[in-house]
């Protein structure tokens, strides 16, 4: 059995999963993929601080990290 344990009232709980942190995946060499929604993912890095990638696919954010981290 899965218990998903939260402090929120039962009948806030759908605000309260829309409101949630996005999901970060650390990739190589300073590169972040966030999940922001169900199909939208952004892509960070530390060389371009103010700059950021969204694409719908994971994959593709993976090869944007990839050839951000060649240059």
């Amino acid at each position: 059995m899965v218990v998903d344990q939260s402090d929120v009232p039962l009948g806030q709980a759908e605000e309260h999963q829309a409101q949630s942190e996005p999901l970060q995946i650390p990739y190589e060499h300073g590169c972040v993929i966030v999940r922001e929604h169900a199909n939208t993912f952004r892509v960070r890095h530390q060389r371009f601080p103010g700059r950021h990638w969204e694409t719908n696919d994971l994959n593709t954010a993976r090869m944007i990290c990839d050839e951000l981290n060649c240059e």
